[in-house]
């Protein structure tokens, strides 16, 4: 039987795999990635009540800047327009939002 959270969970972690891959470039690149294929899909009903303002931030801090001209995605734009230090932080969001949902509630 499947945790009433499998989505949410099998999405943060997805993410985070990208995350871990250090051949795959600097940070803010992985985070784009996480973002498109993993990220982007979470819905902040698919959360315990206690993890979505959580989640909620993470998406909108990871989309807040509208795609430009030429980039199809909101992610995208916003990730390069992050330093180092917050694609960093950033991905240790992910990771301890990660963490508290396998922890609390599966």
């Amino acid at each position: 039987m499947g945790s009433e959270h499998e989505f949410a969970r099998e999405k943060l972690w997805g993410a985070i795999q990208l995350l871990i891959q250090s051949d795959a470039g600097p940070v803010r690149k992985r985070l784009q990635s996480a973002y498109f294929f993993d990220l982007r899909h979470l819905d902040v009903e698919d959360f315990p009540a206690e993890l979505q303002n959580d989640v909620r931030e993470i998406l909108e801090a990871l989309s807040w800047i509208p795609p430009e001209e030429g980039e199809a995605m909101p992610g995208y734009t916003t990730t390069r327009h992050m330093s180092d230090n917050e694609a960093s932080l950033m991905a240790n969001r992910v990771l301890y939002l990660l963490r508290r949902l396998v922890d609390n509630y599966d």
